[in-house]
């Protein structure tokens, strides 16, 4: 990779991070092939960037950002995951972590605070953006069906009367 080429990736990779909330970096070293292929694929399912690029090239782009608290402990080979959602690229690192022995969590970043693996593996408990959205939904309707209910069951409880006393009437 020529000079150029190398500030333009630069670039590109600093783009990338600046439009995310969290940077996971992870080692990967001794995992094949096909095993990175399914951890991009998934994280292209979840909204998720995954770089592999040198330490160096990576720390260029993280100079000046949130996230250059990570520049102290690249060593080796590291993929970098990058995502707007925090929980989704927790879950991500997390769940591949549990399937790949050789797939180790250094840090993580988000809004400048510098995250251990452990900090990543409790985000990746937490629920989704969607079911956080799903519960809010469900406590926001449950007081409407509720009030629907109670509104209803006089109405409900007059026609049955209406029914015994003309059903005591025949």
């Amino acid at each position: 990779m020529d000079l150029a080429s190398k500030k333009v990736f630069v670039e590109n990779l600093n783009n990338k991070l600046e439009q995310s909330s969290i940077v996971v970096v992870a080692e990967y070293s001794g995992i094949n092939v096909e095993s990175i292929n399914e951890l991009r694929l998934n994280a292209r399912n979840s909204n998720v960037n995954v770089k592999v690029c040198k330490n160096k090239l990576f720390s260029l782009a993280v100079e000046g950002s949130s996230f250059s608290n990570l520049s102290a402990d690249l060593s080796g080979p590291n993929i970098f995951i990058m995502s707007d959602d925090i929980i989704a690229a927790a879950k991500l690192v997390t769940d591949f972590a549990n399937n790949n022995e050789l797939f180790k969590i250094k840090s993580g970043s988000f809004n400048g605070d510098l995250l251990n693996k452990d900090s990543i593996v409790a985000l990746s408990k937490m629920p989704s953006l969607d079911e956080l959205r799903a519960k809010i939904i469900s406590v926001i309707n449950t007081p409407a069906t509720n009030i629907a209910r109670i509104v209803k069951e006089p109405m409900t409880k007059l026609a049955r009367v209406f029914d015994a006393y003309s059903k005591q009437s025949n």
